[in-house]
């Protein structure tokens, strides 16, 4: 039998997610935290010949601007729109330097002189993503490979985990497929130091036990594999038996894990200092409360005269120096709506929280409402992730202290009065019982549960165990004062 084979042409219609350069930053700006988003900035004003920091009096001045550009319908462009065309006839820029440009190229505030940031830096230890960035800088990868590599890089938390974004997310965000964004989890998994990269503990074990010089610990990879659960209790006795080998080396072969770093990215953020710097300021006014974001501590940047004369007047310069000022005007456009786009999407992601979170602005923390990221998401008209993006790193100073945005998310339990109690609510409460009780006669966690149940509040027994636990709180006999 033979087969024949033969060439055809045919059209496909298919549909496919393509996200702009535009979205791509905007996405990757919002993600930042407050320190890294000035430390791009400042990146890119070295950079980018077109941007240039404002001064002070124009910083103060543009403030007053976006304060009042907040909640604008009109100024909340979507995302997903991405910058039309070069067109410097059409943009008012004298309106936006607030003055005339004169034929030098010069605008009122020029006379000031930009702030020298290298000549200023605070040397430190490099960060987890720069050490890992300086790796990938050595390593000889595909364009598309590297790419996606980096873009997982900058997803990785600060103990050193891949986790709260999907690869199938990180797979759009670079353009790429998912079986490539896999491969790309898997060269950062090669990295120093061993175990970055992992989704899960027991993934990050596992690589560190990968190494050449780890073929001996078998035992130790077949713990981790298959009796993880019984691994985190130590129980010896149920690891021997489901494995059918001694305690001994039962033993051993915990030794051997106890020896692992649980948390790979902590020996680059244990010996600096964070200083906590709130993007939101919830303040209490005699109307209720009002949202106001913190724009103190970003550079403000604008678009360099000088080269947007060049530009008006295109026919005197070279084409290769005007299509090089093009291509560096749209990357600063860019950055400069994409920091725009953060700071609306900042804005009501935080007024949609302190809209459900009133009572605990009021009360404290004990009045906690559940809240789901899906929740703000309708709220806002934006996705889940757009939401977890804007919530991750970022800090809000309230009335009640500092607090990250993501402590006000927590799941709900049913009450029988109708209406659920946010699980963070009900570790607060179970605080003040504790704080209030009979120290002689503590409360019992299942006294704890009645006394839930008598305020309305379905709640186990092992629940309000595991809360006390995440609380730190003693059990009732260590509580006990004789």
């Amino acid at each position: 039998m033979q087969l024949k084979q033969e060439l055809k042409q045919g059209l496909e219609q298919r549909q496919k997610m393509v996200m702009t350069p535009y979205l791509q930053q905007s996405l990757k700006i919002l993600q930042l935290s407050r320190v890294e988003l000035e430390d791009y900035v400042k990146d890119e004003l070295e950079k980018n010949p077109v941007l240039e920091e404002a001064p002070e009096v124009e910083e103060a001045a543009e403030g007053v601007a976006e304060e009042k550009q907040v909640g604008d319908g009109e100024a909340s462009k979507s995302a997903e729109e991405s910058p039309a065309g070069l067109d410097l006839d059409a943009a008012n820029w004298e309106e936006y330097y607030g003055g005339k440009i004169s034929d030098s190229g010069e605008t009122p505030g020029d006379g000031f002189r930009r702030q020298r940031y290298l000549e200023n830096t605070v040397v430190s230890l490099p960060s987890l993503r720069e050490h890992l960035e300086g790796q990938l800088a050595l390593v000889d990868l595909p364009d598309d490979l590297n790419k996606v590599a980096r873009e997982i890089v900058g997803d990785i938390d600060e103990d050193g985990y891949f986790r709260g974004v999907s690869l199938e997310e990180v797979a759009v965000t670079a353009g790429v497929s998912a079986v490539l964004a896999e491969k790309g989890l898997k060269v950062i998994q090669l990295l120093d130091p061993s175990g970055v990269g992992a989704r899960d503990l027991q993934e990050c074990l596992l690589i560190q036990l990968q190494g050449p010089d780890q073929r001996g610990n078998r035992w130790a990879k077949q713990i981790i594999r298959l009796c993880f659960k019984e691994l985190q209790t130590r129980d010896v006795r149920g690891i021997s038996k489901k494995l059918k080998i001694s305690p001994r080396v039962v033993q051993r072969a915990l030794a051997v894990i106890s020896a692992l770093e649980p948390k790979p990215g902590r020996q680059f953020s244990g010996d600096t200092v964070k200083y906590i710097v709130p993007d939101i300021y919830v303040q209490k006014e005699s109307g209720g409360y009002v949202i106001v974001l913190n724009n103190d501590s970003l550079p403000p940047v604008r678009f360099n005269a000088h080269y947007l004369r060049m530009l008006k007047n295109k026919k005197e310069i070279a084409r290769g120096t005007r299509d090089f000022l093009e291509e560096h005007f749209h990357s600063a456009q860019r950055l400069v709506r994409s920091i725009a786009q953060r700071q609306r999407t900042l804005y009501k992601v935080g007024e949609a929280i302190f809209k459900i979170q009133h009572d605990f602005l009021e009360k404290g923390p004990a009045y906690l409402q559940p809240l789901k990221l899906s929740q703000v998401a309708e709220m806002t008209g934006v996705h889940e992730s757009t939401v977890s993006r804007a919530t991750s790193e970022k800090y809000v100073q309230t009335p009640r202290g500092l607090f990250e945005l993501k402590y006000f998310f927590s799941p709900g339990l049913a009450a029988t009065v109708g209406k659920e109690v946010s699980a963070r609510s009900m570790k607060e409460t179970i605080r003040e019982f504790i704080l209030s009780e009979d120290k002689k006669r503590p409360y019992s966690d299942q006294k704890l549960a009645e006394l839930f149940r008598r305020a309305g509040v379905k709640i186990a027994r092992r629940t309000v165990a595991k809360y006390r636990e995440d609380l730190r709180l003693l059990s009732a006999s260590k509580r006990k004062v004789y």
